[in-house]
Formats: structure tokens, sequence, C-alpha cells
């Protein structure tokens, strides 16, 4: 009966190991899952920010182009020089982004340079003795020729 009973208290031992393995190949696998989960999220983000990066990036190059421009804007009545203008512009890119509104360059000139929130009037841009045009063409055209420019890192 001993010999019996020794043998029970073996295959007791042995299925108690094989369990307490078998918990920790599942606490294993869900570590690994949870890594990879978090890797794929982490990846996900990564890729998140460096396209808001690229699209901040553009963003602040068409304000620039703004504020160095010789051109005067007009805007509600009233025309303003290249400095006011991007000054504007900027303050309004802040407030449309915070409202969730700007995922591209493209976003920022529909809803920050295109038109008055107030009037509803068109901004329009004149440089030198060219005829007056309106501002969101004149980024779109411009926007094109600056993807090309570097952004610092």
């Amino acid at each position: 009966m001993s010999a019996q009973l020794l043998r029970s208290g073996r295959k007791l031992r042995s299925l108690v190991r094989f369990y307490e393995m078998k918990k920790c190949i599942l606490v294993y696998l869900k570590v690994l899952l949870i890594f990879g989960v978090c890797n794929f999220s982490l990846s996900a983000v990564a890729e998140e920010d460096y396209e808001q990066a690229a699209m901040t990036c553009e963003v602040e190059k068409l304000i620039e182009f703004i504020r160095v421009s010789t051109c005067t804007f007009y805007r509600n009545g009233h025309w303003y020089e290249a400095g006011k203008a991007a000054e504007h512009i900027s303050k309004k890119y802040r407030y449309v982004q915070k409202k969730g509104l700007v995922r591209t360059a493209e976003d920022f000139i529909t809803y920050a340079a295109t038109k008055s929130s107030i009037s509803g009037s068109p901004y329009l841009v004149k440089c030198g003795d060219a005829e007056s045009q309106k501002c969101a063409e004149w980024l779109r055209t411009e926007r094109s020729k600056l993807r090309d420019i570097k952004c610092a890192e």
C-alpha cells in the first residue's frame, strides 16, 4: 500500500509540475502577446507622430512663406501686410487645430487660410502689380513648390 501511495504521490507531483509549467507557458504567451500588441501600437503611434510632424512642418513652411512674402492680404474689408496676415492665419490655425479640424496641410488651407470665419468672405492676396487672387489658391500653388524644402529635425 505504501508503494501505491508513493506512486500516487509521484503522479500527483508530476501532475502539479505539469500544471505549473502550463501556467508559466500561458503567462509567457500572454506576455508575448501583450508585448506584440504594444509593439504594434507603438509602431502605429510612431507613424502617426511622424505624419503629424510632417504636416506641422508643411504648415509652418506655408505660414513662414506668407510672413516673408512682399504681398498684401485682404481680410474683412482691410488690406494687411504679410507679417500681420501670417500672425492672423497662425492664430486661426491653432484654433482650428484645437477643434480637431486639421489633419493635413490641405485642411490647414481650407480651415485657416481660405475665408473669414466672421464674414465668410474669401481671403485675398495681392503681390506687386499682379491681380489679387484667393489666398487658398495662392497657397495651394506655393505648397507644391515648398514640399521640397526640408524641415529642421
